[in-house]
């Protein structure tokens, strides 16, 4: 949507933004899937952070994903990642992982990742996240933000 609050021709009404604003704790080496406490819009409310913490899908189509993590306080060189998972599974449907992994080189460290994915009515996505540190460690508020969108 536009500025002006006109759609572009052909858009599509499936579309979300949510965010996290509380900490959550990440257990080493676990992936985890996150929880996301607030949506900033969800146009046909097909985003779940209330049960389920997923996005699924109305109608068959095709889909654009992107998510971002942020973790605290890790050890030099320690590895953060996120990644998709789509019907419980950690691959898309057309079988390649969509994880992205980055290395703390500060006090904070930040990885994002993208999908696009054709998804049939009733299939659903959500988004885990993983730390390496030698302990639990929390992620950020405000800092991570999946959304997503119907795109054919």
């Amino acid at each position: 949507m536009f500025a002006s609050g006109k759609k572009a021709s052909g858009a599509f009404a499936s579309r979300f933004a949510c965010y996290q604003n509380q900490a959550q704790s990440l257990v080493k080496d676990v992936w985890t899937k996150l929880v996301w406490r607030t949506k900033w819009y969800d146009g046909l409310d097909e985003l779940d952070i209330t049960t389920n913490q997923r996005f699924t899908a109305l109608a068959t189509g095709y889909y654009s994903f992107t998510a971002s993590l942020a973790v605290t306080a890790v050890a030099d060189n320690t590895s953060i990642g996120i990644r998709f998972s789509v019907n419980g599974q950690s691959e898309n449907k057309g079988g390649s992982t969509n994880t992205s992994f980055c290395t703390h080189v500060e006090n904070w460290t930040y990885v994002q990742t993208s999908i696009d994915v054709y998804l049939e009515a009733g299939e659903y996505v959500e988004v885990e996240g993983l730390q390496g540190d030698t302990v639990t460690r929390s992620y950020a508020d405000r800092i991570m933000n999946w959304c997503g969108r119907r795109v054919a």
